[in-house]
């Protein structure tokens, strides 16, 4: 397809608005391993990852497949993910179970090992402001906290609930 003096090679969509778009990355439709709705795509370190309810799946376009990297457990829904790098020498997936489940942390290392649950940290949702990553949650209330050192065993700052007037959350 040319237009004035662009030239685009490969698949295209029209969206909407009618505007052009580059064709999607997956062929859900005809890819296997996924039963269950994907709650969140993210790139990471060049892979493609799938969180669907208590998966973490890793995409194959050759295969057209997924292939499970994790099983988060029964009953268990990853709720977020951010990549993260802090004052780590690489950036780290990082995995927000809720409530249910303390966060996961893989360093993609490989397509199904070096996933490492976090002892004590609660995580439904997560946001880059500067240099730290703020982790928010609902536990007697909602709740924040952040930390800049990120990696596998990353140190959070004392707990802030949300709204608490004598609590003040700087960034």
């Amino acid at each position: 397809l040319t237009a004035g003096t662009v030239t685009v090679t490969g698949d295209l969509n029209v969206t909407g608005d009618g505007g052009l778009c580059s064709a999607p990355l997956v062929n859900a439709t005809g890819a296997t391993g996924v039963s269950t709705a994907i709650n969140k795509l993210i790139t990471y370190k060049s892979q493609l990852i799938a969180l669907t309810e208590r998966y973490a799946k890793v995409y194959d376009s050759t295969a057209n497949t997924w292939a499970t990297s994790k099983d988060f457990g029964a009953g268990k829904i990853a709720q977020s993910a951010i990549i993260f790098q802090g004052t780590q020498s690489t950036p780290y997936l990082f995995v927000g179970m809720g409530t249910g489940a303390f966060y996961w942390v893989w360093d993609g290392t490989n397509d199904t090992t070096t996933w490492t649950q976090h002892g004590s940290q609660l995580a439904s949702f997560w946001a880059l402001v500067g240099e730290k990553l703020f982790v928010g949650y609902t536990s007697s209330g909602e709740k924040t906290s952040f930390t800049e050192d990120g990696g596998i065993a990353a140190t959070f700052a004392s707990v802030v609930p949300v709204g608490d007037r004598a609590s003040i959350l700087t960034a």
